[in-house]
């Protein structure tokens, strides 16, 4: 794994800005074809799968490094499945958001890890 500059995975920032900019075009749609409601759930699904994306590349790098607590971060990811879960569950029995504007939010990652993932490979090593 190459790092960038800053110590960061250059890959991992492409896929992160690729998922927030499909998010807002999807966000901008739901706002011209349904409601200001949809779009706002819509950016809810949208920030639910980045922070998902950043905690799982985090605990993947950890367990992956040669580190003595690489076994303390696997502990992580069942807790970050729990609190994934538990926050949906919450979020969408609330009816403050749209059930489906979060599912589309959330699907924001696909074309973000496309986008994302060629734009890294253009970028080289």
């Amino acid at each position: 794994m190459t790092l960038g500059e800053d110590g960061r995975d250059p890959t991992i920032r492409a896929v992160t800005v690729a998922v927030l900019g499909s998010g807002v075009v999807i966000a901008a749609l739901g706002l011209l074809l349904a409601s200001v409601r949809f779009a706002g759930s819509v950016l809810v699904g949208t920030a639910i799968t980045i922070v998902n994306f950043l905690v799982l590349a985090r605990v993947g790098r950890a367990m992956t490094s040669e580190s003595k607590r690489a076994g303390l971060w696997g502990l992580a990811y069942p807790v970050k499945i729990l609190a994934l879960f538990g926050g949906l569950f919450l979020l969408l029995r609330s009816g403050h958001v749209s059930v489906l504007g979060v599912l589309c939010g959330l699907c924001s990652l696909v074309p973000g890890i496309v986008l994302g993932g060629v734009a890294a490979s253009r970028q080289g090593p």
